[in-house]
C-alpha cells in the first residue's frame, strides 16, 4: 500500500455525525501510512436538503454557477459541519430525554428489588414482623377511611367490621366492642382517641389471631416458607402488571404536549400515582391471604397420608393382577378432603357461602 501511494477513501455523502466521517477518514492513514480522503455531497442529500439548502442555493444563484459544476469551498464545508452539529445536538437531546424517562422506572425498580432482597435474606421472625406491619397498616387505612367524618354517628363501623372480618374472623361480641368504642367519640380530640383505640383493638385481635394460626399449623419452617412465598408472589405478579401499565403510559404520554403540558412531568406524576397504587395492592394481596394459611393446611392432606394412600392402592392393584390375567382398571386413591356443599359456609373462614367464595 505504501508503494502505490497509500489508500484513497471516497465518500459518496456526509454522515449526520462527524464521528462517522472522521472514522472513515482514518481508514486512509492508519499507523502513519500515506492516504487521502475525498467526500462528494449532493444538494439532494438529506443533510443538505434539511439544514443547508437555502444558504447554498442562494449563493449558487448569486454567483450563477451551473448545476453540474462541482463546488469545493470552505463555506460549503463549514455549512455541512454546522448542519452536523445541529443533528448531533438534536440526537443528544433525544437521548437525554429518554434517560430522564428511564430514571423514573429505575427508581421504581430500585424500591421493588430492595424490598424483594430484604424478604429473601430475612429471618423467619423478620418476615413475620414485615407481615404484621402490613396488617397494621391495612387496618389503619380501613379505619381511617370509614371514620373520616366529623360526626361520629356517620362512622361506618359495620363496614370496618366486615372488611376486617374478611381478613381474619371476628366474633360478634367483638363487633359490639367496636360499637362501644365508637360511642366514646365526641369532639375532634375524642374522635382521634376513639379512632386510635379502634385501631389498637383490631391490631391486638390480628396479633392474637396470627399467633393462634401459627400454633395451629405447628410447623414454624412451613409458616416461614408460606409467608415468604405469599409476599414474593404478590410482588412478582403485580410488578409485571406495573411494567405493562407504565409501558402503555409511556406510549401515549407525548399527546399531553398538545394540552400545553410537559410530557415528562406528567409521566412522573402519573408514574408516582401508579407506583403508590402498586405498593397498596401488594399490601392488600398479602394481608387478605396470609390468614388463610391454617385453613389451606386443614384442607390439604398430609404427605404421609398421600404416601399411604398410594401404597395401599398399589397393593390392591398387585393383588388383583395376581388373581386375574386380564387388564385391570386402576382406581384413583381416595382423599380425606371433605366435600363442601354450595350453600354451606366456605371452610376458608371468610363467612361467605362456598358458591360465592372458593366455589366460583
Amino acid at each position: 500500500m505504501r508503494q502505490v501511494g497509500g489508500l484513497v477513501v471516497i465518500g459518496t455523502e456526509r454522515h449526520e455525525a462527524r464521528r462517522i466521517d472522521n472514522q472513515l477518514r482514518g481508514r486512509s492513514g492508519r499507523q502513519g501510512d500515506p492516504g487521502i480522503s475525498q467526500f462528494f455531497v449532493s444538494m439532494e442529500d438529506d443533510l443538505m436538503r434539511i439544514f443547508a439548502t437555502d444558504r447554498i442555493k442562494s449563493m449558487m444563484n448569486t454567483l450563477k454557477w451551473p448545476e453540474d459544476m462541482p463546488i469545493e469551498n470552505r463555506i460549503v464545508s463549514r455549512s455541512i459541519e454546522t448542519a452536523q452539529k445541529k443533528v448531533e445536538g438534536h440526537n443528544f437531546d433525544i437521548r437525554e430525554h429518554l434517560v430522564k424517562y428511564d430514571d423514573v422506572m429505575n427508581r421504581h425498580r430500585e424500591v421493588i428489588y430492595r424490598k424483594r432482597n430484604e424478604i429473601l435474606q430475612a429471618k423467619p421472625e423478620e418476615v413475620s414482623g414485615m407481615i404484621m406491619e402490613l396488617v397494621e397498616s391495612e387496618i389503619e387505612y380501613v379505619v381511617s377511611f370509614h371514620t373520616n367524618m366529623d360526626n361520629e354517628k356517620q362512622w361506618n363501623i359495620q363496614e370496618v367490621y366486615e372488611t376486617v372480618h374478611s381478613i381474619f374472623p371476628i366474633a360478634q361480641e367483638q363487633r359490639k366492642t367496636l360499637g362501644d368504642l365508637q360511642l366514646q367519640a365526641g369532639d375532634k380530640l375524642q374522635d382521634a382517641q376513639a379512632r386510635t383505640k379502634i385501631m389498637e383493638y383490631l391490631t391486638s385481635l390480628a396479633i392474637d389471631r396470627y399467633a393462634k394460626m401459627v400454633e395451629e399449623v405447628g410447623n414454624p419452617e412451613l409458616v416461614y416458607n408460606i409467608e415468604k412465598g405469599f409476599y414474593l408472589r404478590a410482588i412478582d405478579t403485580l410488578w409485571v402488571e406495573h411494567l405493562d401499565q407504565m409501558s402503555y403510559l409511556r406510549e401515549g404520554i407525548g399527546l399531553r404536549g398538545y394540552g400545553q403540558k410537559d410530557p415528562l412531568v406528567e409521566y412522573k406524576n402519573e408514574g408516582y400515582g401508579m407506583f403508590t397504587e402498586l405498593m397498596s395492592n401488594i399490601q392488600k394481596q398479602v394481608v387478605y391471604s396470609i390468614y388463610k394459611m391454617a385453613d389451606v393446611k386443614k384442607l390439604a392432606p398430609e404427605p404421609q397420608q398421600l404416601q399411604k394412600q398410594h401404597l395401599h392402592g398399589a397393593k390392591k392393584n398387585m393383588a388383583s393382577q395376581t388373581n386375574s390375567s386380564g387388564p385391570v382398571a386402576v382406581q384413583p386413591a381416595e382423599t380425606s378432603i371433605p366435600k363442601v356443599g354450595r350453600n354451606e359456609l366456605c371452610p376458608c373462614g371468610s363467612g361467605k357461602k362456598y358458591k360465592k367464595c372458593h366455589g366460583q
